[in-house]
């Protein structure tokens, strides 16, 4: 049985705010510890924009050749 790959793309606007709305949560909580580093800040920074941009569907989409 084929494996089907899919684009976050295809996933509804609605399917990834939700998702996003997850992720930056769990963001937040990492973001509060008071021992992360300036490196771990900026990191975690980072990743919400990575994450701003998962969500407005402008992230580069890496196509694969089907086997």
């Amino acid at each position: 049985m084929a494996i089907k790959t899919i684009s976050y793309l295809e996933l509804t606007p609605e399917q990834r705010r939700d998702g996003a709305r997850m992720a930056r949560e769990r963001l937040r909580l990492l973001s509060a510890n008071p021992f992360l580093t300036p490196e771990q800040h900026a990191q975690i920074a980072e990743q919400m924009v990575h994450l701003d941009h998962w969500e407005s569907g402008t992230l580069a989409v890496k196509l694969v050749a089907p086997r």
